[in-house]
């Protein structure tokens, strides 16, 4: 393992979540990041271009919080589009139209490689969203965003859309007419990723949440089929949903969580955590300041090296969709070949 380990730590991770900010002007109670709200210590614009000048990976996604809380958010995006990474996303919960289409538009305009995916919350219909987000109005100001976004990729054809949603026990019983909505009213949209509320290592879900959200990712994986220039992506998010479904339900995954090496977060503090749902003081890799904002380095310390240790001979595993996708497209190889051997 330490030789396999050696070889890993040595190579880029795969993907890089980068919370830019905790603070949110939404009220979400099934939040990722939601205890950390009150947290105002943030990295600056000057350490952030640090942090990206030196990253290497495959995907860089900016996330919160509410990533537009930040006054600086298009200067941040530059920096980003300018990383030595493949894929860069933001992540909005579209509550900030105007600002959001700004933001985007000027940093794309800024940019020599105008590249860019984001993703905005969307989880029920107009009352069921709103109550779901704490805030009356949310779902009419992320619909405005889309409209805006849409918009603008007349000009910045490289801008990509993604509608997010998280299954819960408040919506699942209106999930799968929502995704024909979103098919329908929002035809622009490159993917809808489906969440479902996140569950600790070795917890179960509600058997009827798990139900209604095996029913839509089947549907939404299946039609992948009809469109050859998907099928990549449909065995990717083939995979993911299907450790996902087998670990919810307590059953045995063929799953390796990539936490700490492939998949690696970053605080809006600069704190390096292995991972997200784990509690901090077992996660905390190391602070980007420590080491010159080089993520390479803390990922080839000590206490990364531990930590991945610890993750694979525990078996950790989750429903965390990020560590998921990211397991997939390590797997990516294996995937690519024909069952029979797959299986010798």
């Amino acid at each position: 393992m330490r030789v396999l380990d050696s070889i890993r730590s040595a190579l880029p991770p795969i993907y890089v979540i980068h919370f830019v900010t905790h603070r949110c002007n939404l009220f979400c109670e099934f939040c990722c990041d939601g205890h950390n709200r009150l947290h105002r210590d943030e990295l600056s614009l000057d350490e952030i271009t640090r942090f990206y000048r030196s990253l290497r990976a495959v995907q860089l996604s900016i996330t919160g919080g509410e990533p537009t809380l930040r006054k600086d958010l298009t200067d941040i995006l530059i920096a980003a589009l300018a990383a030595r990474v493949h894929s860069v996303s933001l992540n909005s919960n579209g509550l900030l139209p105007a600002r959001l289409e700004e933001m985007v538009a000027n940093a794309l305009a800024a940019s020599d490689r105008p590249r860019l995916k984001v993703n905005v919350s969307l989880d029920g219909f107009r009352d069921k969203h709103d109550q779901m987000r704490g805030k009356p109005g949310a779902f009419d100001a992320t619909m405005e965003s889309y409209e805006r976004l849409v918009r603008l990729q007349d000009r910045f054809p490289g801008l990509s859309l993604r509608v997010n949603t998280v299954v819960t026990h408040d919506n699942l019983d209106q999930v799968a007419a929502f995704r024909g909505f979103v098919r329908v009213r929002m035809p622009r949209l490159a993917d809808q990723v489906f969440s479902l509320h996140r569950t600790p290592p070795g917890g179960t879900v509600d058997p009827e949440v798990l139900r209604v959200y095996q029913e839509v990712t089947g549907q939404h994986v299946s039609e992948r089929a009809l469109f050859p220039r998907q099928a990549l992506l449909k065995r990717l998010h083939d995979r993911m949903y299907e450790n996902i479904n087998a670990l919810a339900e307590g059953k045995d995954s063929d799953f390796r969580c990539p936490a700490g090496g492939g998949l690696v977060e970053v605080a809006a503090s600069g704190e390096v955590l292995g991972c997200e749902v784990l509690p901090k003081e077992q996660a905390l890799l190391g602070h980007l300041a420590e080491q010159d904002y080089d993520l390479a380095r803390i990922l080839r310390g000590e206490p990364a090296r531990a930590f991945r240790d610890k993750i694979a001979r525990e078996r950790c595993a989750c429903s965390f969709e990020c560590a998921h996708i990211t397991a997939a497209s390590l797997q990516l190889p294996g995937m690519l070949l024909p069952r029979r051997q797959r299986a010798s």
